[in-house]
């Protein structure tokens, strides 16, 4: 094989098929989206990953892998956050960097490079989405839909988890219409409002990850879960994915109002 021509190691395709791109091209939207493309052909955990941190300009604060990559924490047959996270630098599809401002950060490599403006406009979508997440925990709360003081809400270095999934906003749910039954010693069960949040447009790659992970919390049968995204737009084919898989598609101006997208 030419020099200028590479595969992609460690991470074989079903038949061990193998990613193969031009070696100038590494890094390149064009490689970027083309191997997502790839991963998601195949249902294949890694492309979910990759999409969701692409969808969040190429940087996101390492301890927020685990809520955006769709992989839960821990589960049976299922890749847990921290593997794909390894094996995804194992293959250098992502990289482990300090970026001033930010701290310990994932982030895609754009040809061996990451600008200044890049990590200024993280920084802006993560004081964006912490408005939004107050926003609907206000929301949540005011309305009845989850236990006043047990909302919690992603910090920098952790989130709250339900199952064996974390997310970026919790709140236990006791409304009549979706409590589990009641256990056979009369304990009462909640059912959870779990969201996340995506202060920006985004199209069906870019929620694919927040998909499986919640068909993951799903196959818990001691785990109810009502599911919300919240973002700025969808395309057609998000929202659709979404609304298919019984999830709440939330923007910030259907639950806020123009004037506070407008703001944000």
């Amino acid at each position: 094989m030419p020099e200028s021509i590479k595969r992609l190691a460690f991470l074989p395709f079903p038949r061990n098929a193998r990613f193969v791109y031009l070696k100038k091209d590494y890094g390149s939207p064009l490689f970027w989206h083309n191997l997502i493309a790839a991963f998601n052909n195949t249902n294949s955990i890694y492309g979910a990953a990759l999409g969701a941190i692409s969808a969040r300009n190429g940087i996101v604060p390492e301890p927020h892998f685990a809520i955006v990559c769709g992989a839960p924490t821990r589960q049976k047959k299922h890749v847990s956050a921290d593997v794909v996270l390894e094996r995804l630098l194992q293959a250098s599809l992502l990289e482990r960097r300090h970026v001033e401002g930010l701290g310990p950060c994932i982030i895609l490599p754009q040809n061996g490079e990451i600008t200044d403006i890049s990590a200024l406009d993280v920084r802006s979508r993560l004081l964006g989405e912490d408005l939004i997440l107050s926003a609907v925990a206000a929301w949540a709360r005011n309305n009845g839909f989850v236990s006043y003081g047990r909302v919690q809400a992603r910090s920098f270095d952790k989130a709250p988890d339900v199952g064996t999934t974390v997310w970026d906003l919790v709140g236990p749910c006791y409304l009549h219409a979706v409590q589990p039954k009641v256990l056979k010693e009369g304990k009462k069960r909640p059912a959870f409002l779990a969201v996340d949040v995506l202060n920006k447009r985004v199209g069906v790659h870019d929620v694919t990850a927040f998909v499986r992970k919640c068909e993951t919390v799903r196959q818990l049968s001691r785990v109810t879960c009502i599911q919300m995204f919240v973002s700025a737009g969808y395309t057609k084919d998000a929202r659709e994915l979404l609304k298919s898989k019984g999830i709440i598609a939330a923007t910030t101006k259907s639950l806020f109002g123009r004037d506070f997208q407008t703001a944000l």
